[in-house]
């Protein structure tokens, strides 16, 4: 039994939804065009049967004709099948004379469709258009244009590259413009696991065979129904071709033009993307037949569109498993001495002799693993180190070694495998201290300080770096790069605890060094690695200037790693200062990129960063979901990690949310000294524990105070971070005798936020830890100031939770009630000018003038009351358009709305190919659906040419601008005011008439 029959259609669920929603638009009497397209095997045809089956168990007629691929076949003979299927024989002329004859037959065709699907819904499914002859196309491009209010979908499937006739050509490139059309690609990997689970073969045999297949569904099928394949997938081996595949395969080559397969099997040795240039060097074959071959297999689909890849492994391994083991070795000696990329020759190499000691193949290769470790291929990266620590090991070269275990220290550790990394990285520096090379044991040095610190100390990593200062000094090496790197490295190290001083002082030298050389590159990599250090420097500006810098960098460089640990920065640095927008838009950027890396690094702190902003903003039933699943995968992000964590961020993260004395507890008992005390005080108070936490609060307050513990109070991040957590729990704790010293402490940041640095926090305006120490000093008109701009401060970045946490402090400590609208009747809009004030319940904001808001306002005013459009749309203060006097009502949308939409539309695409990409059907989703209302809004909005087309009346033309502007402007209050949204949402009612219906 074949595999078609025992497993069932999988995947396509967005094209199926879209062919779903086409259906429907028939059955409601609008015609819909459709074309599939895709490579042969893709499953064209097995997506138009199941809509098909669909389409028939709605009570659909289903008429289907597969065009001729042979010669022989009459004209029409696709629309001859497709008739008779649905019992409408047709009987036509075998030859046209002229061309009133066969137009004669077109509109016969057309009429036979036409009264069929005004009678019942009708799906007409023309398979295999590419061999269809020419008078079959025509009478589909009649059906498709004449056809426009049947219950009709037309259904066409077209092979990717296309094998049409020359003459087909131009009318099937017509027939397309007629049509939507969806090119299928691959299988999914979940597709492809389930069709992998129904026969038993686990996950990983799944990824193998999705590779070897690209997703092409008869080939994927196949293979898991061959019984060698599926064996070789469930024991974890390289499958063998299956039978049914490499005939098919076979078939492919069999129709290549002579030496055509000489060429395929040289271009299976390059490997991809294929070098036709290379292959034409060496193989002594011209160029231009070289490049006549791969077109012409590429007409075969056996090499893809570009020339640059076969279309499949499968087609690659064919050709390659039939070359002999001595012919390959010779053939991949002769590439490496033709191609020019690193990498490329370094495989050629080690495939040539793999039991080579040869020291130029030998430098080769650690080229190869530096140049993949650049270019973030990690993994092949560990691959050529290993090789060459193999070679050099053979061979006894002891510097040789050394430089080849650095190597592989840093492309393990970029791989995600940071504890084999410092193991090697041991080895390289204990090689290296056997050699006089000082840039060898510089360069191990390095390599052991590859893994990050965080809060925890590196008295070893200062060690080897010291000495790799000091023999650099001896060897009186003039390095510079090398020499940037360990300089910033050690200020890096020497940071929070060991020498704060001497750490600003080297990471400036270091980064003036570098930027001296007006090298880029180089300066971004120092600033880089100097992070650490001045991670602690004052004043803020200047901190945030060298992150500015180093972004800027990172994206002139093209350097996708330096850009995620730059925009990383660039979000703590935006909320430190209060800029909403500037966060949310690093933010973006930041998950982007570190969807893209995949590495542990990015991937964990751009997660603690959302789930943060979720916080910050109300949303902490989403933030403690995305938490969680953070835990369940601990072990796999704390493994791959390429920082030591000494405060874990997770936990951290975890008390901005409502913290229960048990959860403190629990927390504080995995923090190691010296922070254990420090992160005691900030948990045991948000939790309620002030008894509990005042021995720790005694004992840090007074070794700070007697400046025993001088990593506590340093400038910059942690230090501030550090005079927050006590701030904050000096508040709480009510401890009026510390006050004056917190409030002196943390006045130089007032007008800053609470950023938890290095770890994931935030925790309002610092202005409301001022107010509340101003507050316990008896200051109270200094504490009132500092509330009122709290408040305004952090209403502004939309923090709403600590908007209510700062009034409610201001009325625990100060004893004045604050006014609120809970609950009000009707909310309140106050014009100041170029912004409003809006106020609804217990939401107060401040936004920008807008035309919505003043029609929002006259409605307000007049509750219960039906107000013209006219009037509203005259009325408003401070108008500056008039209503047209022409007959019509001007353009359907104005330009700026037009533009607004087109803007929005970029976003949604952008958003939509995302969402696609990391399979997030619920964003697609969400998406699509308002891509699909702001397209059609255009298309009923622009005519041909761009032109705006005309509303029909002057009301019309007013309504729809009035209408437009008050719903955009309830959406731009979402973020802001929800509440208010949702209620202006649901009491304002537009149209002709215009009114706000009061709530009772």
């Amino acid at each position: 039994m074949g595999l078609a029959v025992t497993l069932s259609f999988v995947g396509r669920a967005d094209e199926r939804a879209l062919l779903d929603a086409a259906l429907a638009d028939a059955e409601n009497g609008r015609t819909r065009v459709f074309l599939v397209t895709g490579e042969p095997g893709i499953g064209k045809t097995a997506l138009t049967d199941e809509l098909s089956r669909a389409a028939e168990a709605r009570g659909a007629r289903v008429a289907f004709g597969r065009a001729w691929e042979g010669a022989g076949a009459p004209p029409f003979w696709l629309w001859t099948e497709a008739l008779r299927s649905i019992g409408e024989p047709l009987t036509l002329p075998r030859t046209l004379g002229t061309e009133e004859a066969r137009f004669a037959c077109l509109e016969e065709i057309a009429e036979r469709v036409r009264a069929r699907a005004m009678q019942h819904t009708l799906v007409l499914v023309l398979d295999d258009l590419q061999w269809a002859d020419t008078s079959s196309l025509l009478a589909a491009k009649l059906v498709a244009r004449s056809l426009r209010n049947a219950k009709l979908l037309l259904l066409g499937t077209l092979r990717d590259p296309d094998e049409s006739s020359a003459n087909a050509r131009p009318i099937l490139a017509e027939l397309r413009r007629e049509a939507t059309c969806v090119r299928l690609g691959g299988l999914s990997l979940a597709d492809v696991t389930t069709l992998a689970d129904a026969r038993g073969v686990p996950a990983t045999g799944a990824e193998v065979a999705l590779r070897l297949t690209g997703g092409n569904a008869l080939f994927a099928r196949e293979m898991l129904e061959d019984a060698s394949a599926r064996a070789a997938l469930l024991e974890g081996r390289e499958p063998p071709i299956p039978h049914g595949v490499r005939h098919i395969l076979a078939r492919h080559f069999e129709e290549l033009p002579e030496g055509a397969r000489a060429t395929l099997e040289w271009a299976a040795i390059a490997g991809e993307p294929i070098d036709a240039a290379a292959i034409a060097r060496a193989s002594s074959v011209p160029n231009e037949r070289v490049l006549a071959h791969l077109e012409a297999a590429r007409t075969r689909g056996v090499i893809a569109a570009k020339l640059d890849r076969f279309a499949h492994d499968l087609f690659r391994t064919a050709a390659y498993e039939g070359i002999p083991a001595e012919r390959r070795a010779a053939m991949h000696a002769a590439l490496a001495g033709v191609v020019t990329d690193k990498v490329r020759i370094a495989h050629h190499l080690l495939l040539a002799d793999p039991a080579t000691t040869d020291e130029d193949v030998a430098a080769a290769v650690r080229a190869a693993a530096q140049e993949a470790i650049t270019k973030l291929a990690y993994e092949e990266g560990v691959s050529f180190a290993e090789h060459a620590v193999r070679i050099h090991e053979r061979a006894g070269r002891t510097t040789a070694l050394a430089d080849a275990l650095t190597l592989l220290a840093e492309a393990k550790m970029r791989a995600g495998h940071p504890a084999e990394s410092f193991e090697i990285a041991e080895r390289a520096v204990a090689a290296a201290r056997e050699s006089a090379d000082a840039r060898t044991y510089a360069r191990a040095a390095l390599a052991y300080g590859l893994r990050r610190m965080m809060v925890l100390s590196t008295a070893p990593l200062i060690t080897q770096l010291d000495e790799a200062l000091r023999r650099l000094d001896e060897a009186k090496d003039d390095d510079v790069a090398l020499r940037c790197a360990v300089e910033a490295r050690l200020a890096a190290a020497l940071q929070p605890m060991a020498d704060p001083d001497r750490a600003l002082a080297l990471a400036h030298v270091a980064i003036e060094r570098a930027r001296a050389t007006k090298d880029r590159a180089l300066l971004a990599r120092t600033l880089e690695g100097a992070r650490g250090a001045f991670r602690m420097l004052d004043p803020r500006e200047l901190r945030h200037g060298l992150d500015r810098e180093a972004l800027m960098l990172a994206e002139l460089l093209g350097d996708e790693n330096l850009q995620a640990h730059a925009q990383g920065r660039a979000f703590w640095n935006a909320l430190e200062i209060g800029d909403a927008l500037s966060a949310d838009v690093a933010l973006a950027a930041y998950e982007r990129l570190a969807q893209k890396l995949r590495l542990a690094n990015h991937q964990l702190g751009s997660a603690c960063a959302r789930i943060v902003r979720l916080a910050m903003t109300g949303n902490w039933p989403e933030a403690a979901e995305r938490i969680d699943r953070l835990e369940a995968t601990r072990d796999r992000w704390i493994s791959s990690s390429s920082t030591h964590f000494g405060m874990d961020p997770v936990n951290v993260t975890r008390c901005m949310g409502p913290l229960t004395p048990e959860m403190a507890r629990k927390l504080t008992m995995k923090v190691p000294p010296p922070f254990a005390h420090v992160f005691c005080v900030f948990a045991f108070t948000r939790a309620g524990l002030l008894a509990e936490a005042t021995e720790p609060y005694e004992m840090v307050m007074a070794k700070v105070i007697a400046k025993e513990l001088p990593w506590v109070m340093p400038n910059g991040d942690v230090g501030m971070a550090i005079r927050q957590f006590f701030g904050d729990a000096t508040i709480r704790m009510k401890r009026a005798d510390h006050a004056s010293r917190l409030y002196d402490w943390l006045e130089p940041y007032e007008g800053a936020h609470v950023v938890g640095v290095p770890v994931p926090f935030y925790d309002g305006a610092i202005n409301r830890m001022l107010a509340g120490l101003a507050a316990l000093k008896n200051d109270r008109q200094r504490a009132e100031r500092h509330y009122e701009r709290a408040l305004v401060e952090e209403e502004e970045i939309g923090a709403k939770p600590f908007v209510v946490r700062t009034k409610r402090e201001r009325e625990d400590l100060l004893g004045k009630k604050i006014v609120s609208t809970a609950r009000a009747a009707r909310p309140e809009l106050v014009n100041e000018g170029d912004t409003w004030r809006v106020r609804f319940g217990d939401e107060e904001a401040r936004v920008k003038d807008a035309d919505g808001l003043r029609y929002i306002a006259y409605l307000l005013e007049r509750p219960d009351v039906p107000v013209p459009v006219t009037e509203l749309f005259g009325a408003r203060a401070g108008a500056t358009e008039e209503a047209p006097r022409s007959g019509d009502a001007g353009e359907v949308l104005d330009r700026d709305a037009i533009e607004a939409y087109r803007a929005r539309s970029r976003d949604l695409r952008e958003t939509l190919e995302e969402a696609t990409a990391r399979s997030d059907r619920g964003a697609a989703e969400i998406a699509r659906r308002e891509l699909a209302f702001i397209e059609e809004e255009l298309r009923a909005a622009v005519g041909l040419g761009g032109r705006s087309r005309r509303a029909a009346s002057e009301v019309e033309r007013i309504r729809v601008n009035v209408t437009t502007r008050i719903k955009k402007t309830i959406d731009r209050l979402r973020e802001r005011a929800p509440s208010l949204s949702h209620h202006l949402a649901t009491t304002i009612k537009t149209g002709t008439l215009c009114t706000y219906r009061s709530p009772p």
